[in-house]
């Protein structure tokens, strides 16, 4: 296995860790992998069209999901000595740094409680009843429980909200954690077909499928409650008591 080391950072591939100092450094799952993608082409040019090819295969997304991923990537590595992340406009991206691959037998393991989620997240898409694509994402280890989506949802971006980053640890902890961004925003389809409250239902059900659960508990936080309530009243025999 290999790591990387560049400036204090350290990047550890198959752990899916950064660290800085020896500290780990919050980083979402695409975000995560454009820092690899970065790290391993560190001082070449990397190409928007093959970043975004690399980070989302056969998946057509929105032209700023890869500037929002380099965003969340330069806030991680932000104020370090000899790391710098340049943009060539119109072309790609360029890490400027001294990268050295090293053994990763010596990376550090958690600490006991250390919770390591945040780059477990597991980010997929699927396809709705009338063709609007819809981003879910399963985190965690356990019993399904499947968070019906609410406005102003990120899958990824969700992860440095102070809003929402505790909840997402909470939830995750016992169970596997299925969560969506609804239609017209976050990851998913921001020009959908259309946008009303029998297609958020519907949205739900679909994630249900795609990440294959049978049958779950449903969270419904704002927004999401009047979803949850309506999907479960239609589909007792797939919504449950956690």
């Amino acid at each position: 296995m290999t790591a990387y080391t560049f400036g204090p950072f350290r990047l550890e591939v198959s752990e899916r860790r950064l660290l800085r100092d020896g500290t780990p450094v919050t980083l979402a799952g695409k975000a995560f992998d454009a820092l690899v993608a970065l790290v391993e082409g560190a001082n070449a040019l990397q190409k928007q069209d093959a970043l975004t090819d690399r980070l989302w295969p056969d998946i057509a997304v929105e032209q700023n999901s890869l500037q929002q991923c380099v965003s969340l990537v330069r806030k991680a590595l932000s104020d370090a000595t000899g790391v710098e992340i340049e943009t060539v406009r119109g072309q790609g991206y360029r890490l400027h740094a001294q990268v050295h691959a090293v053994s990763s037998s010596s990376a550090r393991s958690p600490k006991a409680g250390e919770h390591t989620g945040l780059a477990a997240q597991r980010t997929h898409f699927c396809s709705a009843h009338d063709g609007a694509r819809l981003a879910y994402a399963t985190l965690g280890n356990g019993p399904p429980l499947v968070k019906a989506a609410n406005w102003l949802n990120h899958l990824e971006l969700d992860w440095q909200a102070p809003v929402w980053k505790h909840w997402l640890e909470l939830l995750s902890a016992e169970h596997c954690l299925v969560r969506y961004d609804a239609r017209g925003n976050g990851l998913s389809d921001w020009q959908p077909p259309s946008i009303s409250f029998e297609d958020f239902i519907a949205d739900l059900g679909t994630v249900f499928d795609a990440a294959k659960v049978e049958r779950a508990p449903v969270l419904g936080i704002s927004q999401g409650a009047a979803v949850a309530v309506a999907y479960a009243a239609r589909h007792p025999e797939r919504a449950c008591r956690g």
